[in-house]
């Protein structure tokens, strides 16, 4: 936990969240550590897809990649998370992140064989007590992976 504690991957206004989070991790409170930390990894998931589909963002996509207000044409998580950026151009989030990060969200969060577990805890399908401890070891994973690799390439990648 130390390694996401000390890493750049989260803007310092989400610090406390995501302090908040880890403490709930640590005292095996697994629903509430991941309904905090969730959030908190979608938004640089967000910063990330922008950044490294930036080279293909036009004057006419801009603000839809930009956005997830509900009152403007938006874009999802489904679509950060789509192998296709727009309708034609592929998607280099995960030639960013690389393969092993690629699989843990996927696996997570989109996959249909499996637990799509961001989209049940955002509906409410979730026990607080019912949160697996696997699916909240590889959310751990995944936090620590993205911590490395902010650590490593933030500056490269100008964030």
């Amino acid at each position: 936990m130390k390694i996401v504690e000390k890493s750049n991957l989260f803007h310092p206004s989400r610090l406390p969240i995501v302090k908040l989070a880890l403490d709930a991790y640590g005292k095996k409170d697994f629903y509430t550590f991941l309904l905090l930390i969730f959030p908190q990894m979608e938004t640089v998931l967000r910063i990330y897809y922008i950044v490294s589909n930036i080279d293909i963002i036009t004057i006419d996509t801009i603000e839809e990649v930009c956005s997830s207000e509900s009152d403007t044409k938006y874009t999802t998580f489904d679509s950060i998370l789509n192998s296709k950026f727009g309708n034609d151009s592929d998607n280099k989030l995960f030639d960013m992140i690389g393969i092993q990060l690629t699989d843990i969200i996927l696996d997570l969060l989109s996959w249909k064989s499996g637990p799509g577990l961001r989209d049940k805890l955002s509906h409410g399908m979730v026990n607080s007590t019912g949160v697996p401890v696997l699916f909240s070891e590889m959310t751990m994973v995944l936090l620590c992976g993205l911590a490395t690799f902010s650590s490593v390439n933030n500056e490269k990648i100008g964030i």
